[in-house]
């Protein structure tokens, strides 16, 4: 029995030697708190190669792809809260069309986008390079170019009460925070 509690105290010991002696290490994430506020719709995105341009492309096409993905969101929460309120008689392909429209718009608004800052870093015992990019687009600027669509929209027959609809769409875009 004796024994057994030794070994077990060894055992524990070792233990508690073994985990102090791990230290944890942080990974430093660029920009991690480079977040979407009351003014601007942001994102962060990272690539790797061994070629720093193309590191940056990939960053930037990623960074580009969450923002897109936000903002293509905005539009759903929109379209969906238009028709629930707005759209007495609304046909499928009524809702097809605003759907395809927003789409459109979505992609036009990618155009406008800052980068904000970037970032590179070597990664250890390779030949690669990490690039973060941060990119940021101001909401006013979402909320134009989205409007210009909706205009446009309307001289292709989408009915669309445009008043309502940019009502909605600063309401959802005030949200994204």
């Amino acid at each position: 029995m004796k024994t057994k509690g030794l070994l077990f105290t060894f055992s524990f010991s070792l233990l508690l030697l073994i985990i102090t002696g791990c230290k944890s290490s942080d990974i430093d994430v660029p920009f991690s708190k480079f977040k979407t506020d009351k003014n601007y719709l942001r994102a962060v995105g990272s690539g790797v190669s061994p070629d720093l341009a193309i590191a940056k492309k990939i960053a930037l096409q990623n960074a580009k792809s969450e923002l897109a993905t936000s903002i293509q969101s905005v539009f759903n929460q929109v379209n969906t809260s238009y028709f629930e309120q707005y759209g007495v008689g609304a046909t499928p392909d009524l809702s097809q069309k605003i759907e395809g429209m927003s789409q459109d718009i979505a992609s036009q608004v990618l155009s406008n986008i800052r980068v904000a800052d970037q970032k590179y870093q070597k990664i250890k015992k390779s030949d690669h390079v990490r690039c973060f990019v941060a990119i940021e687009m101001s909401k006013q600027d979402i909320g134009r170019v989205a409007m210009d669509g909706i205009s446009s929209a309307a001289k292709n027959k989408i009915d669309i009460d445009e008043a309502q609809y940019r009502k909605i769409f600063d309401e959802a875009l005030s949200k994204e925070e």
